[in-house]
């Protein structure tokens, strides 16, 4: 289940770049077409949530971008913490140790990629 949560997130953030990256020239965008939407209402959740640290970095061909992990870290945020899979979303360590890692990484599609 927690991997079906991080792809959601991620098709979330494919798709903000989908918007946003013609703006700043020639393009293509690829989005695998296996990427399916999941309501919140099915996500299967635990008797008792719990507290989560959670970690975000968006990177541009493995390299970390901060200008859009800055840009990006609050929504991310807001997402995970309203699957209401956590008591709590925090940047800041919690009790029990619990971590959620999510790694975005745009990699530029080019002519030699296939």
């Amino acid at each position: 289940m927690e991997l079906n949560r991080i792809r959601k997130l991620c098709t979330r953030y494919r798709l903000l770049l989908l918007f946003l990256l013609p703006l700043t020239g020639c393009t293509s965008i690829y989005v695998d077409s296996m990427t399916q939407e999941i309501p919140v209402a099915e996500y299967r959740k635990l008797a008792t949530v719990h507290p989560v640290q959670l970690l975000f970095e968006f990177q541009t061909n493995g390299v970390v971008n901060s200008v859009a992990t800055d840009a990006l870290k609050a929504s991310v945020a807001e997402q995970v913490s309203s699957s209401g899979l956590f008591s709590e979303v925090t940047e800041d360590p919690v009790p029990g140790g619990a971590l959620l890692g999510i790694t975005v990484n745009n990699v530029a599609v080019t002519e030699d990629a296939f």
